[in-house]
């Protein structure tokens, strides 16, 4: 996947921006917040099982409305 070069730049947008990554203590989005973080980026994960990585986590069910609100303020 790194040897696409058009992918590469497309990357590069990621660049100090911050992310918020919804499930991201396993699979997809665990592999989307590393992905994200190599670029360059300042990842948040929120994630009802977020103690399970090391980072900037939030315990966070979706579900909940106050959950995202205080995960979107840590990411602020």
């Amino acid at each position: 996947m790194d040897s696409h070069p058009q992918m590469q730049d497309d990357l590069e947008i990621l660049q100090g921006k911050v992310a918020v990554i919804t499930g991201g203590a396993r699979g997809v989005g665990a592999a989307t917040a590393k992905r994200f973080a190599q670029n360059g980026a300042h990842v948040i994960t929120a994630d009802a099982l977020a103690d399970s990585i090391k980072g900037r986590y939030m315990d966070c069910d979706i579900a909940k409305e106050d959950n995202m609100e205080s995960t979107i303020q840590l990411a602020l």
